[in-house]
């Protein structure tokens, strides 16, 4: 077939040189001709050359795809960590911009079993609200003793005579009416409704603040000021409890420690002192911030906590009764982490769990760094904490989680990738997240993920 070009071609030349334009027009029909039937010979390709290359093509595809399927993984896990770190990060702008205090809430799927109570798909964003201190210009907190049981049910009714310590105040309900109808919310067991709740802080005289711990209202013929009112009971010392104990393990009682911040406040008083006040109410759930995890991934809150192997987020550690009935409701409450106006961590709040029941503790200034545990929501596994298999590994096991930091200090939050686990290094779920958080403690030297 090239002979023929060749020869066509040879011809149109020595047309063109001499031959008349009959001679030169043939010439060129038969060099059309000929490179028409080259061009429909090297269209076509035999069955064998066919099969080769479909060969080769699946051979490189079974190359590629592991690493296609990698890097679409990073890629989702990747933004996952970076979208939670931005969110934190504009809660903690927000309270710096703002110079109040704004929250994230790491709501849980729900109460029934332990697996719903070890997941969280969603972060909200909280807003301060403003100090309540009173309705009248001539609202004060009178101070004196109460005698009350820290861990028990309410306290004694009020002696017209007290001393002790002063751990308590009374507030009258004319000047004071959203404290003395919150008070009456507690009571019949509304207490989400409450505009002023237990734990709030009360800031006397001076910038102290202390923890609520109780608020009941009093009638008028049961004071010694014959004016019906709001008693608030609190403790001078405030009492940080945090809930942890470095021997303590998901499926064991947690040991409940106390920190005491004011040993030498705590000082006797015979007499009523009355004071300004201010009463400082957690943040409130906004109805616009909120984040949503990328598609198949979760805040695991079974690996998530305060200090270097903290779990204090875990179902197991706040309920641990649900080590041996998994299915029973149990609320373990949210968790709410709250930044400073100077965007440090100003306190957490997250259920506890005191002589055996469940508590909400609405204020705990952390000991360490906070750590939120990124995995899968396939790596969600309460049934099995250190689980190595294939079709679901526990996230605290699998290198792909993320764990983001928190600094408690200065609010700064990072991303860092997981560490490989030595099992036969690990004799608990504390052991594992020290493990794998070896990145994530050392986050403030190493650069964010």
């Amino acid at each position: 077939m090239c002979r023929n070009v060749g020869s066509a071609r040879d011809g149109v030349r020595i047309a063109s040189i001499g031959g008349t334009a009959l001679a030169r027009s043939r010439a060129r029909r038969a060099l059309s001709r000929a490179q028409g039937a080259l061009s429909r010979a090297r269209g076509a390709f035999t069955l064998v050359e066919i099969l080769i290359v479909a060969f080769i093509m699946m051979l490189l595809a079974g190359i590629a795809l592991p690493a296609v399927r990698n890097t679409l993984k990073d890629s989702k896990k990747s933004k996952n960590a970076r979208e939670v770190v931005a969110f934190l990060n504009e809660a903690r702008s927000r309270a710096i911009a703002t110079g109040n205090e704004v929250g994230v809430v790491i709501p849980r799927f729900g109460t029934a079993n332990d697996y719903v109570r070890s997941v969280s798909s969603r972060m909200l964003l909280s807003n301060a609200v403003p100090p309540y201190s009173g309705e009248t210009a001539g609202a004060r907190a009178i101070l004196f003793h109460e005698d009350w049981n820290d861990l028990g049910d309410e306290a004694v009714p009020m002696s017209p005579l007290p001393t002790g310590a002063t751990n308590a105040a009374f507030f009258n309900a004319d000047d004071c009416p959203l404290l003395f109808l919150s008070a009456g919310l507690i009571a019949s067991g509304e207490e989400d409704r409450a505009p002023i709740r237990r734990f709030d802080r009360l800031e006397l005289q001076g910038g102290r603040t202390v923890v609520i711990r109780r608020m009941m209202q009093v009638p008028a013929g049961d004071n010694p000021w014959g004016v019906a009112g709001t008693k608030v009971v609190f403790d001078p010392r405030e009492r940080l409890y945090d809930g942890r104990s470095r021997n303590a393990e998901p499926n064991n009682p947690q040991t409940y420690n106390a920190t005491v911040l004011f040993p030498t406040s705590a000082k006797p008083t015979n007499q009523f002192k009355s004071v300004r006040f201010r009463i400082h109410r957690e943040p409130v759930i906004s109805s616009t911030g909120s984040l949503s995890m990328t598609r198949g991934m979760a805040i695991d809150l079974n690996y998530s906590g305060v200090g270097e192997n903290g779990i204090q987020f875990s179902q197991r550690v706040i309920a641990p009764s649900t080590a041996t009935n998994p299915d029973t409701a149990v609320d373990c409450r949210e968790v709410m982490i709250v930044f400073a106006p100077d965007g440090s961590v100003s306190y957490l709040k997250y259920g506890i769990n005191v002589g055996g029941a469940t508590r909400v503790l609405s204020r705990e200034s952390p000991g360490g760094n906070v750590y939120l545990c990124l995995g899968k929501v396939d790596g969600v596994r309460p049934d099995d904490l250190l689980s190595t298999e294939d079709r679901a590994t526990a996230n605290v096991m699998d290198p792909e989680t993320v764990w983001v930091t928190i600094n408690a200090s200065t609010g700064y939050v990072t991303a860092s990738p997981a560490a490989s686990v030595d099992l036969d290094r690990v004799s608990s779920v504390r052991d594992a997240v020290r493990q794998s958080r070896t990145f994530a403690v050392r986050a403030d030297s190493l650069s964010s993920y």
